[in-house]
């Protein structure tokens, strides 16, 4: 931790105009069972607004998930109400933002997001986290995949090897 610390007290964000970037771009991820005391997943999402980094949080969910798509989708449903606020924010500063798009790096999540999993399978999950279907249908937002190794919120959930950290550095514009 001590070498971490010492070798990035130099790090900082950077900022660059994009504005062929999206406006409001999202990442969802999730590390399942991590914690051993309680085996409560942790959620990470980041933010990032014309391709620049502006949001990120990680926090421990509520429940227990019981797989590793529930816990997904409950990071996805955290990053959304998330994203809903980044949007308002900006709509209240004059950008026209209808609408965003959160990638996430596992299917059965998406395919949860549009009702295509089995609904014998996903029923224990909790009515407040499926609120991110209804954001789909009202087109308010997009939730695409995205490969694991392009996966940009993998840097608040998971122990990274020196290499990996830094490319997710060097994608955020932090160095």
């Amino acid at each position: 931790m001590l070498r971490y610390l010492k070798r990035t007290k130099n790090y900082g964000l950077h900022y660059r105009k994009d504005v062929s970037s999206d406006v409001l771009l999202g990442y969802a991820d999730a590390d399942f069972g991590s914690d051993v005391k309680d085996r409560k997943s942790f959620s990470g999402n980041l933010f990032e607004v014309f391709g620049n980094l502006v949001e990120w949080s990680v926090r421990k969910q509520n429940s227990v998930a019981l797989s590793t798509a529930e816990a997904e989708y409950i990071s996805l449903s955290i990053a959304s109400c998330e994203g809903l606020w980044l949007r308002s924010l900006l709509t209240e500063m004059g950008l026209q933002c209808d609408k965003f798009t959160i990638l996430e790096d596992n299917q059965s999540t998406i395919y949860l997001t549009r009702g295509i999993m089995n609904n014998r399978r996903s029923r224990h999950i909790d009515i407040r986290y499926h609120h991110v279907k209804d954001l789909i249908e009202k087109n308010v937002v997009d939730v695409d995949f995205i490969e694991s190794r392009r996966q940009k919120s993998d840097i608040l959930t998971k122990c990274l090897n020196g290499q990996r950290l830094s490319e997710l550095c060097k994608s955020l514009n932090l160095f």
